[in-house]
């Protein structure tokens, strides 16, 4: 199985995409949280630095996503905020789930195991939140998806090391 990694990244006022992690807090207004995610499933990039677009909002999209197949649908997508992207889950059976972008012609897909991906995303989504409230970020429209996935989390069976990387 593939190593899954997930960033969060800011948009700096320089420009540049910025890990969530590195930003300070007081370096912000939060109207808008202008950035990206980057999910790679082995060496395929599913979403890139390159959709750029309001993440906060793409992350909350994204829970609600994680929440419908951990509850069993075969499928669940999602349009960007802003963007005509369509990011999407679906279940290919045997344990494995498809994470497939779409952004215009280009298509960028992978497939790997569905606990493993759907893990991926909770803690990266927890981390993007978390990292939210400490840069002091409005945290009414966030909590609840913060909420989501830490359920989605705790109902997952336990990690498999190899399938993970921070």
């Amino acid at each position: 199985m593939a190593v899954i990694t997930v960033r969060s990244l800011l948009l700096a006022k320089s420009g540049e995409l910025t890990p969530i992690e590195a930003v300070l807090p007081g370096q912000r207004r939060w109207h808008s949280i202008d950035g990206a995610i980057e999910l790679t499933v082995g060496e395929t990039p599913v979403l890139t630095a390159a959709l750029r677009d309001d993440v906060g909002d793409l992350w909350v999209y994204i829970a609600a996503m994680v929440a419908k197949v951990a509850q069993g649908e075969a499928e669940a997508e999602t349009h960007f905020p802003d963007q005509p992207v369509l990011f999407r889950l679906s279940r290919r059976g045997g344990g494995m789930m498809e994470a497939r972008c779409e952004a215009g012609p280009r298509v960028q897909r992978a497939v790997t195991a569905e606990t493993e991906l759907l893990r991926a995303l909770c803690e990266a989504g927890i981390a993007f939140f978390d990292h939210l409230d400490r840069l002091g970020a409005p945290s009414l429209n966030f909590q609840q998806a913060r909420v989501i996935l830490t359920e989605c989390l705790e109902g997952l069976p336990a990690r498999r090391a190899e399938y993970w990387e921070t």
